[in-house]
């Protein structure tokens, strides 16, 4: 039996051979390989060849946004000279197209949004200091149609005091969304947040629709009227642990009782097969009641509000603390029940 041994190239044997840090053995291979991670590390996350990277502000590295699901890189500032500018990158090794989207000394603001993609600028007209404000695609184009700016008259001293612009995070943007703008006689009432969960009723027992709405919320026109009986309108589950609801509401029923929220006429119930796992938002005693199973300390409730006028309700609760709030008009009116 003949054996042959062949030698292996200098630069494959000096991968196997190893070096000592201290006591440890570590082999050149495995230090090569480190340094591949490392470098292959850096491009896709801090170079334009790697994972698309979105900046917004003053400080494009304090606001770094990314992940955003889309084929373009861009970065979109307002710069020291108060010009909102972009540059925008077609592929990832292209030359970037500065886009001019604002005129300097106009304090211009621009933020990110979640459910567009997109952003949303914002500026002062200087002849008549009436706040302009625009919806852009993540590309800086309109998101709407070429005269999708739209305008508001402001004060001189209220636009010169400075703006501010928010967006909701993209963990806080609405699953569900019911404006009730439909008109009398409407069974169905559309989800405007994207998300498809629209609202319906059966005929015998369904609210009036096309009810007068509040003056004091925005482009609203139309609400629905419950007869305080047996009108209901049925969602599906959206909102699970964390969760806020918000709503517009006016009546002046004082009957029932404030002690807890099941003895109370139901604004917005989550009903289960466990009633441990209930929630719900109910008026009782002219009060807003708020809460979670059926202990009498797991309810909250607000000062009177049945007062005929149109309020803001907001119930958030955090699951991780049990705790319970409730925001009439934006004021913190929590009132926790005796348990």
């Amino acid at each position: 039996t003949v054996t042959t041994v062949t030698r292996l190239p200098e630069s494959q044997l000096l991968l196997g051979r190893t070096f000592s840090i201290g006591e440890t053995q570590i082999m050149y291979g495995t230090l090569v390989m480190f340094l591949l991670f490392i470098i292959v590390w850096f491009i896709l996350k801090e170079t334009q060849f790697g994972r698309h990277v979105y900046a917004v502000g003053d400080n494009p590295e304090a606001t770094r946004l990314t992940g955003v699901a889309t084929n373009r890189v861009l970065l979109l500032y307002h710069d020291n000279r108060g010009g909102v500018r972009g540059l925008l990158y077609p592929t990832p090794d292209a030359t970037p197209t500065e886009l001019a989207l604002v005129a300097s000394g106009t304090q211009p603001r621009v933020v990110f949004h979640p459910m567009s993609q997109g952003w949303l600028v914002s500026w002062i007209n200087p002849a008549t200091g009436g706040l302009v404000y625009e919806a852009l695609r993540a590309d800086g184009t309109p998101l709407l149609d070429s005269d999708s700016r739209q305008a508001y008259q402001w004060p001189t001293s209220t636009t010169s005091a400075g703006l501010a612009l928010a967006c909701p995070a993209a963990q806080s943007v609405p699953v569900q969304q019911l404006a009730f703008e439909e008109v009398t006689g409407a069974e169905m009432f559309d989800d405007t947040s994207g998300f498809g969960n629209d609202a319906t009723c059966d005929s015998a027992t369904c609210p009036l629709a096309g009810a007068s709405g509040t003056p004091l919320g925005p482009r609203s026109d139309f609400a629905l009227a419950f007869d305080g009986q047996d009108d209901t309108a049925t969602i599906s589950r959206t909102i699970q642990n964390d969760f806020s609801v918000a709503f517009w509401f006016r009546s002046t029923q004082v009957t029932g009782s404030a002690n807890q929220w099941q003895q109370g006429a139901a604004l917005v119930a989550g009903d289960t097969t466990s009633i441990t796992n209930s929630f719900g938002i109910a008026l009782g005693a002219g009060r807003i009641l708020f809460g979670i199973g059926t202990a009498p300390a797991n309810t909250i409730s607000s000062p009177p509000v049945a007062d005929g006028a149109w309020h803001f309700v907001t119930a958030t609760r955090q699951q991780r603390s049990g705790q319970l709030r409730l925001y009439i008009d934006g004021t913190d009116g929590s009132r926790r029940q005796p348990g």
